[in-house]
């Protein structure tokens, strides 16, 4: 009777569509999405840095002097029986970090199906908000495992923050934001202000510890979402990372007849033949993307590329390493 009730809760909530066209529960998209972000994220033995703090540190620094009542344990014998006197070895301690990951969920992320010849349901331009949801919580998963406070936020049709967490609890929330924006710990109303006053405080927190901002999106926009304040948390010390995700028909244009087209944003409509604009397109979409990978490395910020037909998990590990490579050389 307790499964029943709860399963008439998740229902007066509202249902989705499968890939099937079977409803799926809230309940259920959320407990999907928490499982396969985990077998991903436990894949990847990395983390963002060597690990989280342990109070004296792990990695060499160097030696000082020695001061009555320091840690015999940390006294070196061999370099202490030269002239220079009693000589302790130091280590560097790892500080706590944050990670924010930022999910763009615009129109142009999560299309309808039926749109072009040979695009099916639960494929290609459908599946771009849902894979950047997985790699998302994959991120915020291996970031409360070495003890780092996560956050998870969505722009777009709906702007929410999760607020900064740790552990079980951070990966929890974040799931809950990515699945399901409007219940969150900060959720607003679309506008033109609210938004960069939800997300000013997250960025500038971890701006503050040097940590990371990860912005998931296909950057289709002439501006791209959040380019501002991205800049700002650069400069002031974060590691900003730009994961730029497109759809294998967005990558190829593979249509061989004509194809109908509809811009999620504006709705203008476009007829046009599969082969007869497929150079045209493949050229267009070159020179988009050079004119957004400038202006993302002009400012600081690292670029992955990933399609949705690329395994999550190999992606993961490049944003880590991408990650980790700037922050080595920061320091």
């Amino acid at each position: 009777m307790r499964w029943f009730s709860a399963r008439l809760k998740d229902r007066k909530d509202g249902e989705t569509s499968s890939p099937g066209g079977e409803p799926i529960l809230p309940g259920d998209a959320l407990r999907r999405l928490r499982l396969e972000a985990s077998q991903v994220a436990d894949g990847v033995m990395s983390g963002f840095h060597a690990s989280a703090r342990l109070g004296r540190g792990i990695e060499f620094a160097g030696f000082r002097s020695y001061v009555p009542g320091d840690d015999l344990r940390f006294l070196d014998r061999r370099r202490s029986l030269s002239d220079t006197g009693l000589l302790v070895r130091q280590y560097a301690i790892e500080r706590d970090r944050q990670l924010l990951t930022i999910v763009d969920g615009s129109a142009s992320m999560g299309l309808a199906p039926g749109l072009a010849p040979g695009l099916e349901r639960g494929q290609g331009l459908l599946r771009k908000r849902r894979w950047a949801d997985v790699l998302a919580a994959a991120l915020v998963r291996i970031a409360a495992a070495q003890g780092d406070a996560a956050c998870a936020a969505t722009i777009g049709q709906t702007w929410a923050v999760s607020g900064f967490f740790r552990g079980k609890k951070a990966f929890e929330r974040a799931t809950e934001v990515l699945q399901r924006p409007g219940r969150s710990d900060v959720a607003l109303p679309r506008s033109d202000a609210a938004p960069e006053a939800a997300l000013a405080g997250a960025i500038a927190r971890v701006a503050r510890g040097a940590g990371w901002v990860v912005l998931l999106s296909d950057f289709l926009d002439e501006r791209p979402p959040l380019m501002g304040l991205l800049a700002e948390a650069r400069g002031r010390g974060a590691h900003v990372l730009a994961v730029r995700i497109e759809a294998p028909e967005e990558r190829d244009f593979p249509f061989e007849e004509t194809v109908h087209l509809r811009c999620p944003e504006t709705l203008d409509r476009l007829e046009t033949f599969g082969p007869a604009a497929r150079t045209r397109y493949l050229g267009a979409r070159a020179g988009h993307r050079a004119a957004t990978t400038a202006l993302l490395t002009a400012r600081g910020i690292s670029v992955v590329d990933a399609c949705t037909d690329d395994q999550p998990a190999r992606v993961l590990v490049q944003a880590i390493e991408a990650l980790r490579r700037r922050s080595s050389a920061v320091k």
